[in-house]
């Protein structure tokens, strides 16, 4: 049912188990990475009014991570449930080794959804061109289609300068969304490492390799509760990869309940009123 490879169902079967999933139920998914974005994604939804829809319909919420989201293709596939899987770019260098991502440079992404789901593809270069329609894999048979969302070139203006800037994870992808909240935002543990990396770096790309170094040590569950005690929560801005999928699944959404609103239109419109006799010359 899941697949033919014998550890794809055997994981399905048990991740089935273990969190009693309402996969079967819901208007659509969205699956994620890991705490942070367990934390913080549905907080973008809940405070933001461009993701009303999503507040009002039934969003089942997975988090199973990049390296595994693929896993979940064949159950998705045979629902056919509308999915957003927002998931981490995962780039290396041309060594193999984990690093900031880098154009030209012969990088790669190791993140199997992408290589080999949605959009297929090994190389780091064509993943960041890709247009946010090439992201969207449709299923016209089912009726229904999925999207990726990972970190994906931004234009950002630091110390003067506007560049591209290039994320490598969540927290990161935060910071270059909101620089000058960050350069004030009071806190401690990562917030206080990212308020250091502004102020020391020179430029965007030297931000980049500063917020990636303290990543390695911070304890992101902490950094994302830590910014759910911001005063005004509108403030603070998702990473355009995340707005942007969030934006394509109220969408969806919004499509399936018109088509829905226009089928049961259709439906009252053929049936007969009750206790009105058919039409003489008719059974």
């Amino acid at each position: 049912m899941f697949g033919d490879a014998p550890d794809t169902e055997r994981f399905v079967t048990r991740y089935l188990r273990v969190t009693h999933c309402d996969l079967f139920f819901a208007d659509a998914a969205i699956l994620i990475e890991g705490p942070a974005e367990r934390i913080l994604v549905p907080n973008f939804v809940n405070f933001r009014p461009e993701f009303k829809k999503l507040k009002e319909s039934y969003i089942t919420w997975l988090e199973i991570g990049g390296s595994h989201a693929h896993k979940m293709r064949s159950l998705i596939e045979k629902i056919g449930i509308t999915t957003l899987v927002i998931t981490d770019i995962d780039s290396c260098n041309a060594a193999g080794a984990s690093a900031p991502p880098v154009r030209g440079a012969g990088c790669t992404t190791r993140n199997t959804t992408l290589r080999k789901w949605w959009p297929v593809i090994n190389d780091l270069d064509p993943l960041l061109d890709k247009q946010e329609h090439e992201k969207i894999k449709t299923y016209v048979d089912e009726n229904f289609s999925i999207r990726v969302a990972y970190q994906s070139p931004v234009q950002a203006k630091f110390k003067g300068e506007n560049a591209e800037a290039l994320s490598y994870t969540l927290e990161d992808a935060i910071v270059m969304a909101n620089i000058d909240l960050f350069e004030t935002l009071p806190g401690t543990g990562l917030i206080t490492k990212f308020r250091k990396a502004i102020v020391d770096s020179a430029d965007l790309t030297a931000l980049s390799v500063t917020l990636k170094a303290a990543l390695k040590d911070g304890d992101k569950a902490e950094f994302a509760l830590d910014l759910l005690e911001i005063e005004d929560p509108v403030s603070l801005k998702p990473p355009a990869y995340i707005k942007d999928g969030l934006l394509w699944l109220a969408s969806q959404l919004e499509r399936e309940q018109v088509e829905l609103g226009l089928t049961q239109i259709a439906e009252n419109e053929d049936a007969p009123s009750a206790g009105k006799a058919p039409a003489e010359g008719k059974a």
